[in-house]
Order: structure tokens, then C-alpha cells, then sequence
């Protein structure tokens, strides 16, 4: 939940088949933590453990039943966000640091039984794909320009996982802009597509629906 008028806030809440708040769980420290961030996946599932990533942290948890207990680190160095300087600020001024691209931030994971995603940002116009290879122990990073900054490439954020396999939604406007790039500046490459990956690219309408995306993982 974001900022609510009224009543505490939680990370966390349970509720019944009629959208009912049975319970809640996690409280955030309200005077350290003034801000939201829309498209952030706090937390995730893994073997029916409950996974945590806290935004502005460098520690993903697992849930058990009485405590949080450290599963991975990600080491951001002088890049990570110490939260006690948000304390004294207001959302939008902890905002502008952000965008100003002097911190790194985590903005959530999803795990399966060979990797580990975890998506980070450095700045609003700047995003990074980190995957993590649990059996080789290499990681591989990727570079994704936002979305909604002007002239960017759009790209798919990862939403879930079902196994290996990695999946996100990419609206028809978004990408509609990618495939006005492709059939200007890469034609060679569009004729190289397989029949229907090209027929979508000259033929999808921006009323179509969202493009479901799938990553299938490679060994690395």
C-alpha cells in the first residue's frame, strides 16, 4: 500500500475471497519511508517460501515463520541508498535523488530453481537486469532504458517467472514504437524473423492487446 489517509500503513496485507483485510504484517517506518514506487515487486514467491526485497535495500529475504532471514546480498557499494537520509525529506525530494542517478535501488526479484532476477535502477531513465546463475555462480547484467522517457526503446519488465522461464506484459504502444524502429533502421533483422514473430511486427494495432513476453533462460 502507498499513503493511505488514516490507519498504519503495511507492507503487507492478507484478504479474503471479498477483497476483506483479514491481517496485515511488516509495518514501514513512516518517517524514513515517504515514498512509493509504482511497478515494484516487494515481494515474490519461491517454493512456496515468501521472498522480500525491500526498495532502497541491497538484501533479499525469505520470509519464515516467525523472522526475516538473509538470503541473498547485493553489494551496490557507495551507489546504495542510505535510508536514514530520507528521514528529514518529503517524497518528492527523495525522489529527485533517485532521479539524479546518485543511488541504486533495488526494485525486486523473482527466483526459480536455477536463477535469480533482480531487477535494479541507478536513475529514473536508467534500469539494469541483473541475472544470477545459482549453479555456475555467474551473473549477467543488462541494460534497459525506461519506458516512458522520450526516444527510449521500450523494453518488457519481467513481472514473474513460472520455473525458468521469465515473463512480462508490453503495451501495444510501446511496442509499436519498437517495431516502427525495427522497420526503419532493421529491416535485415525483420527478415530474418520467423513468419509470425514478423507478421506481428507489421501487422499489430495499437487497440490489439498487451504482448505477453517470454524470456527462456540460456546456461551461462
Amino acid at each position: 500500500n502507498g499513503f493511505r489517509s488514516g490507519g498504519p500503513d503495511f507492507n503487507l496485507a492478507f484478504v479474503d475471497n471479498y477483497g476483506n483485510i483479514k491481517n496485515v504484517d511488516f509495518p514501514f517506518n513512516k518517517d524514513e519511508m515517504k515514498y512509493f514506487f509504482g511497478r515494484s515487486m516487494i515481494f515474490s514467491n519461491f517454493r512456496d517460501t515468501l521472498l522480500l526485497s525491500p526498495l532502497l535495500n541491497d538484501t533479499i529475504y525469505y520470509i519464515s515463520k516467525d523472522s526475516l532471514i538473509r538470503k541473498y546480498y547485493i553489494d551496490y557499494g557507495e551507489f546504495k541508498y542510505p535510508v536514514s537520509l530520507a528521514k528529514n525529506k518529503n517524497a518528492q525530494q527523495v525522489n529527485k535523488e533517485l532521479v539524479d542517478g546518485n543511488y541504486i535501488s533495488t526494485w525486486g526479484c523473482f527466483e526459480s530453481e536455477n536463477y535469480l532476477y533482480v531487477r535494479i535502477a541507478k536513475s529514473y531513465a536508467y534500469n539494469f537486469e541483473l541475472f544470477y546463475s545459482k549453479k555456475t555462480k555467474n551473473s549477467k547484467i543488462s541494460y534497459s532504458p525506461r519506458q516512458d522517457v522520450p526516444g527510449s526503446i521500450a523494453y518488457c519488465i519481467i513481472e514473474g517467472n513460472v520455473g525458468d522461464v521469465f515473463y512480462g506484459t508490453l503495451e501495444s504502444d510501446l511496442f509499436l514504437a519498437i517495431a516502427d524502429l525495427v522497420k526503419k533502421e532493421g529491416v535485415e533483422e525483420l527478415n530474418k524473423m520467423e513468419p509470425m514473430a514478423k507478421k506481428l511486427f507489421l501487422e499489430h494495432k495499437d487497440a490489439d492487446n498487451p504482448i505477453i513476453v517470454f524470456y527462456r533462460m540460456k546456461n551461462f
